[in-house]
């Protein structure tokens, strides 16, 4: 071989193994410590509250200690109710469509949004967050999505209730901001479980849903969902994704359990026949507890990437906040790198600094003093 092509060989593949394996910085920031936070901060989003362009914090606490928002980049905190018990997982999303955001989130009242004032007002702290109705059931939510799922232009809210609740996938088709249609009639099977995840899984054009084991298909308008089975003997309690992982033009399931039944983190691959049972591709065997779970390109090499992180339930166990890196190759193999090890509950990312690499926002669902809990943001420090 020419000594110059050998010497190149060499340097590029040396380049190639420092680059995928190397470690991407990230600082862990506290955004607000658990002596003022909300108690019990299960739901947590991302986006912009403030009408500035920047990606705020919002947080609802599940133990009487109402919603509440951080405003970047100094963190202070607005409150849009002093008190009341929210569920598990909520959502930002400009629901009537006024150019301002709003908040979707479910209690004992029922499933609401909560109208920015902005559109009202022009400071973003001063109005009030005005409450509007979209269901009567918003006790033990756990999965709350939201898309256009009938095609009409306006977002539509999908809810996944506890698995002890034994209830089928609620959807919300908007007719106008108060006024909503709910559709039941989603999920014949696997009723008692958790997970959810909306995406063009079957490439006609509209939004399907995937859940564990199974996916449903939209068949147009949002009203009719058929079901799929694409996986076997998942825990009932699982998280799940949809994204182009390998890079084939065809969406894939990413899924992991959260709750203390032990399962795998793993992707799943459609065939030829997306209707038969997909792949299997594990990433992590015997895993538990996993509450956070999300998709991106973490290290900016143009791949996909996965973060993870555990539910911190116990002192002293070593719960993994991660992010594992991907080789990019067409079946790809991940790395992971741990970034904590005290653990996060539902913890979401977003490039909230601005600055072009991804950040993971977080918090545990609990603490050791009156269930308060520090609410971190991990700040990607690539760039």
């Amino acid at each position: 071989m020419d000594l110059k092509l050998l010497l190149y060989t060499f340097i590029l593949t040396g380049f190639l193994s420092v680059h995928l394996h190397s470690q991407v910085p990230f600082n862990c920031v506290v955004v607000d410590s658990a002596r003022n936070s909300p108690a019990k901060p299960y739901g947590k989003a991302i986006g912009d509250l403030s009408g500035d362009g920047q990606p705020d914090l919002f947080i609802s606490s599940a133990n009487d200690d109402g919603m509440h928002w951080y405003h970047y980049p100094d963190w202070e905190k607005y409150t849009i109710r002093t008190g009341g018990s929210w569920s598990e997982d909520c959502q930002i999303a400009d629901i009537d469509n006024d150019g301002y955001n709003d908040i979707v989130n479910g209690n004992k009242q029922g499933l609401c949004w909560y109208e920015n004032p902005l559109n009202k007002c022009e400071r973003f702290d001063a109005g009030i967050w005005t409450e509007h109705k979209i269901g009567s059931d918003g006790t033990n939510i756990h999965d709350l999505e939201i898309a256009d799922l009938n095609g009409d232009g306006k977002p539509d809210v999908a809810i996944r209730y506890e698995k002890e609740n034994q209830k089928p996938v609620c959807i919300f088709l908007q007719i106008n901001p108060d006024e909503w249609m709910a559709v039941t009639n989603t999920n014949l099977s696997h009723k008692m479980g958790e997970g959810l995840a909306l995406g063009d899984l079957d490439g006609d054009a509209d939004i399907d849903m995937a859940l564990g084991e199974i996916w449903l298909e939209n068949e147009g308008d949002g009203t009719a969902w058929k079901e799929h089975v694409y996986a076997n003997s998942m825990p009932e309690q699982m998280i799940l994704k949809i994204a182009d992982i390998n890079y084939d033009d065809i969406p894939d399931i990413i899924a992991a359990p959260q709750s203390s039944q032990a399962g795998k983190l793993a992707w799943y691959q459609a065939g030829k026949n997306k209707y038969q049972v997909w792949t299997e591709h594990t990433i992590r065997s015997n895993i538990t507890r996993m509450h956070g779970l999300s998709m991106g390109d973490f290290n900016n090499d143009g791949y996909l990437d996965i973060h993870t992180s555990i539910r911190h339930d116990h002192p002293g166990n070593e719960d993994h906040v991660s992010i594992w890196l991907s080789n990019g190759e067409a079946e790809p193999a991940f790395k992971e790198q741990v970034l904590a090890t005290t653990g996060s509950h539902f913890s979401k990312t977003d490039d909230i600094d601005q600055d072009g690499d991804l950040d993971i926002f977080g918090a545990n669902w609990s603490g050791p003093v009156n269930h308060h809990a520090d609410i971190l943001l991990w700040r990607n420090e690539m760039r």
